[in-house]
């Protein structure tokens, strides 16, 4: 191999290697920003961009209630969000971990909600560990096709 030929390859390598970062720093600004807006959407009782977050073959779990799918979730959090006696309110989660891997990113996060009375008294606080996997859409948005979250013991 001539000498010109490797330096091209080789810089060839780090240039894919330098967008594979690029992108990958990319993709998590995205997922972060979604997940970040995403409770402010839901206190807005924007049913709407909530259900955004979800793709069409989303299948969500959580302990002791069946799976739900896209239509399921949001039916939940309409439901939810049209309590007249209850408000529920999520802040904003905080993130521990990003993997991404081509078109699926799989991020551990910890999610928040309030439950309070039509007074807007608290009632309850429910700290929820999520696993949550994204899939790049074929319109290049990111959204969530798994999502296991489970309530952290007292």
């Amino acid at each position: 191999m001539n000498f010109k030929l490797l330096i091209t390859a080789l810089l060839l390598t780090s240039s894919c290697s330098l967008f594979s970062l690029e992108s990958d720093a990319e993709t998590k600004a995205e997922i972060i920003n979604r997940l970040q807006k995403w409770p402010q959407d839901f206190n807005e009782k924007n049913i709407q961009a909530v259900c955004t977050l979800f793709a069409p073959d989303l299948i969500a779990s959580y302990p002791e209630s069946p799976d739900r799918n896209y239509e399921e979730m949001c039916q939940h959090l309409t439901k939810a969000l049209n309590d007249s006696d209850k408000l529920f309110r999520y802040e904003a989660p905080k993130i521990e971990q990003i993997l991404i891997n081509g078109d699926l990113a799989v991020v551990r996060l910890i999610w928040t909600l309030n439950i309070s009375d039509k007074n807007q008294q608290l009632m309850e606080t429910i700290r929820e560990k999520g696993l949550d996997v994204f899939k790049r859409q074929q319109d290049g948005s990111w959204k969530i096709i798994i999502s296991y979250a489970f309530p952290e013991k007292r």
